[in-house]
């Protein structure tokens, strides 16, 4: 399963890093539910109106010829943000196989 990153541009350097590096920590546990399927991370930074942070949300997305799995998750810290779309993803993607 690769991963897609759509939206990079509008990070800085640590957050890029931070992502990649949890993404692909994260990655074998969703491979052994999907292994051919793509991960498509769609990563959007909110406008920044008087402090320096801005908030940070990933919606993520598997499509499976049959299954599609879809996550969202926001928050001010990239690291929290990629685990929680990361957690998210894992359980979606154990409820889908029970049924």
């Amino acid at each position: 399963m690769p991963i897609q990153y759509v939206g990079l541009d509008d990070l800085n350097e640590k957050d890029m890093e931070k992502l990649t590096s949890i993404s692909e920590k994260a990655y074998p546990k969703l491979e052994r539910y999907y292994p051919d399927e793509t991960l498509v991370l769609v990563i959007k930074t909110h406008s920044r109106s008087q402090g320096t942070r801005a908030k940070i949300s990933i919606h993520a997305k598997i499509d499976a010829p049959r299954i599609k799995i879809i996550a969202h998750a926001d928050d001010w810290d990239m690291a929290k943000v990629a685990h929680k779309i990361f957690d998210k993803l894992e359980e979606e993607a154990k409820r889908k196989l029970k049924r």
